[in-house]
């Protein structure tokens, strides 16, 4: 991360107005906080806020910063703003592969599996490398699981309230699971 900082740093110094730089370092304090590779993730998450407020202000019609606005507000817990900027990016950039497939995330993870799962499936249309991860939100902490097919069942299973994984031993349906908490 810190090398990521440093390049979106120099990005930012030579171009200002640029909203992408402010994009990434905007991811940067956040994957530190999600991470917890700082020691003061509030901090952090206010900086993400107001990089990504500005990138949105210089460049309003780029998705970037409206994907980025979501996933900070989904880690506070605030799904209905999640969900309404994912769909704003979408609006900007219907046919982009992270931009379809975040909204998907967002919606799963808000607890709308069944909508949720739509757009993933549109995302791995759209993707020339297969199927993306999903990230199973169900509480503290979240689950990733890579899928190697998508059932009802396993929408059903991984939609329940209570941290629900797929053996990977003993199923085909599931290939690899890790925690990653985060902080509201």
């Amino acid at each position: 991360m810190v090398r990521a900082r440093e390049l979106f740093e120099s990005a930012r110094k030579k171009d200002p107005d640029w909203a992408r730089p402010l994009v990434g370092l905007s991811w940067v304090y956040w994957n530190e906080t999600r991470y917890e590779w700082t020691d003061d993730p509030e901090e952090w998450m206010r900086k993400g806020f107001e990089l990504t407020e500005k990138a949105v202000e210089l460049e309003p019609e780029e998705p970037g910063g409206y994907q980025k606005l979501a996933m900070l507000n989904l880690s506070w817990g605030d799904y209905d703003s999640a969900i309404a900027f994912r769909e704003k990016a979408l609006k900007l950039a219907p046919n982009d592969f992270v931009v379809v497939w975040g909204l998907g995330y967002v919606l799963y993870n808000a607890g709308d599996a069944q909508r949720g799962v739509n757009f993933l499936k549109r995302a791995e249309q759209m993707s020339p490398q297969g199927k993306p991860p999903l990230t199973v939100r169900s509480g503290h902490p979240s689950v990733l699981v890579f899928w190697t097919s998508r059932t009802p069942k396993e929408i059903e299973i991984t939609a329940t309230p209570a941290t629900a994984v797929i053996d990977p031993v003993t199923s085909a349906d599931s290939a690899a699971v890790r925690g990653s908490p985060l902080r509201h």
